[in-house]
């Protein structure tokens, strides 16, 4: 999906806050499918 674009940020990214952004985004989604 949208993988190739987390990994960029990822590397783009030096400061904790946009990890911790993208983890939290993540966990959310994967709550969502497990929800559902």
């Amino acid at each position: 999906m949208n993988f190739e674009i987390t990994v960029r940020l990822m590397r783009v990214s030096n400061e904790r806050y946009d990890v911790l952004f993208l983890v939290s985004f993540w966990v959310l989604k994967v709550l969502r499918n497990l929800r559902i």
